[in-house]
């Protein structure tokens, strides 16, 4: 965390410190004031017109002012830290799921990412704003009760910071004792509906085709009221636990009430130290409801850190090795006993030249390009770009253009899908990669760059999407271009286009080099070197 950050989230603790003992000091002065006023009062005109009233109204004046003021500054600094810790985090955390997924093909679902570790993210940035910023206003707030207290007497005081005590530290991990199973039940519940409206939202066509959508409906609706009975079960273990709370800091005020009237505490004072007690009882409540959702943030921790470790704490610098260049020594996958299921390959690619990997289903094709976007490192022999292990550069951001098989279509436009790869570039930038990937007549048939695609990445057929991905990746204009069948599905004349726009990618300007995996023999004519995965064999074309 940055110096800055740090210094944003200890403002935003301060404020909020400030705040709850503001709120706490407004309550009781303004008690002060009119019991204060209304004794005076009671006591005759003579009295009444001796009373100061305006050194205690500019009092009220002032807290109330300060309560505000801070509050407000609380809520702006502390939203702007949470979202600049979240313009670091995220999109660490989505390079660490690739390099996860890359291991685990059963995350790539869609939905999962949402379930896994978006809701996560979520209870880690809330955390600033609604765990420890109501915890500094509770600290703040006590002491301003506690000062207020010790006009009256140090054992009110005593008990009143004991019961504070227990219910600060105490209140969350009972709240959580007492809600943690419903609590667990509803992320388990949520996580599993959004993985079954995600897969049933893919195969919508068929459930279609076979009539099934009331069962379909039905299933859902099941997770539905499973998830609505624990949503239930949890809110009246959360009231029941609040009422004990409130039902304990209200019994603590009457023994001091009753104690302090027994020691003749001056009527003005007693009432606003009660007052301000009382006030402090709504921060404290505030504190005990945290403890509801206390082991999910635990547990959302521990798993954001386990996914943060799969990005590498040592990576080489991209000044000092910025070299395309791509080594491959003895590269084969890995079986489920740990050795290698093929005899390992060996090649070199040079700036300025195509590797092309050509071989059956499960030789290796895509488990290297994933090697070589460091999101794998479950394989035998070497990997290198510029000298260096994949997994280890810190610059592939920057350096490797990618263009899937199956291409990740974001929802919105197909200029917003451009900009992904060059977020400067203009229209006419964007039509000439179009025009690149053989798509732009496509393109502006559906609309032009502001054409629409939904939230599956629909509006285009696979070969098109595939395309706008492969302009996506021209236009980056980076030196290592990684493609995965780029022309799967095309007919002849278009791949030979295809294959001719790759080409003139590369030869275009120096230093660029395209890694391509196909399994079509078309593509060795634009080869200078062809990389036979099957046979562990590697040969100029």
């Amino acid at each position: 965390m940055s110096g800055d950050l740090k210094s944003y989230r200890r403002l935003t603790l301060a404020l909020a410190a400030l705040a709850g003992a503001a709120s706490v000091a407004l309550v009781g002065s303004a008690g002060w004031f009119l019991a204060s006023a209304a004794i005076v009062g009671a006591a005759g005109p003579a009295i009444a017109h001796a009373f100061n009233f305006l050194a205690p109204s500019a009092a009220v004046r002032f807290f109330a002012l300060t309560r505000t003021l801070s509050r407000y500054a609380e809520r702006v600094i502390g939203h702007d830290a949470v979202l600049a810790e979240s313009a670091v985090l995220r999109p660490q955390l989505f390079l660490a799921f690739a390099r996860r997924q890359a291991r685990e093909p059963s995350l790539s679902a869609l939905g999962d990412v949402d379930a896994r570790v978006m809701r996560d993210v979520e209870a880690i940035e809330a955390d600033l704003v609604q765990v420890k910023a109501p915890a500094a206003a509770a600290w703040g707030g006590f002491l301003a009760a506690l000062i207020a207290l010790m006009f009256i007497g140090p054992y009110q005081a005593i008990i009143v910071a004991l019961t504070f005590g227990f219910v600060f530290w105490g209140a969350p991990y009972l709240a959580n004792a007492v809600s943690a199973t419903s609590g667990f039940r509803v992320v388990q519940q949520m996580a599993h509906l959004r993985a079954l409206s995600a897969s049933l939202e893919r195969g919508r066509d068929e459930v279609a085709t076979l009539g099934a959508a009331p069962t379909v409906l039905a299933m859902l609706d099941s997770v539905a009221a499973e998830i609505e009975e624990s949503e239930i079960a949890a809110a009246r273990s959360g009231a029941l636990f609040a009422a004990v709370i409130g039902g304990v800091w209200v019994a603590v005020i009457m023994i001091v009430i009753l104690s302090a009237h027994l020691q003749g505490a001056d009527p003005a004072t007693l009432v606003a130290s009660v007052l301000a007690s009382l006030a402090l009882g709504e921060q404290v409540q505030a504190r005990s409801e945290v403890g509801a959702r206390l082991q999910e943030r635990l547990h959302a921790r521990a798993r954001v850190a386990s996914l943060l470790s799969e990005i590498p704490r040592h990576v080489a610098s991209a000044a000092s090795n910025g070299s395309p260049v791509v080594e491959v020594g003895e590269f084969a996958v890995l079986g489920d006993s740990g050795r290698p299921l093929r005899a390992g390959v060996s090649f070199v690619a040079n700036a300025g030249e195509i590797a092309v990997l050509a071989g059956r289903s499960g030789a290796g094709k895509s488990t290297l390009l994933r090697t070589l976007l460091g999101q794998r490192t479950s394989h035998a022999g070497i990997v290198r770009i510029g000298g260096t292990a994949a997994e280890h550069r810190a610059d592939l951001a920057e350096l490797i253009a990618y263009a899937p098989q199956n291409v990740a279509l974001l929802p919105g436009t197909v200029r917003e899908n451009l900009e992904l790869g060059a977020p400067a570039a203009n229209d006419a930038r964007m039509w000439e990669a179009l025009r690149r990937a053989h798509v732009d007549n496509v393109v502006a048939h559906a609309g032009g760059l502001d054409a629409a695609i939904n939230a599956l990445g629909e509006g285009f057929s696979g070969g098109e999407a595939r395309r706008i991905g492969l302009a996506r990746a021209f236009i980056s204009g980076r030196p290592l271009l990684l493609l995965d069948e780029p022309s799967e599905g095309l007919d002849a004349a278009t791949e030979a286009n295809v294959m001719r726009s790759i080409r003139a990618y590369i030869d275009e300007a120096p230093g660029r080099l395209a890694i391509v995996v196909t399994h079509r023999p078309a593509l060795r004519t634009i080869a200078n070197v062809w990389v036979d995965l099957d046979h562990g064999a590697a040969s100029a074309a």
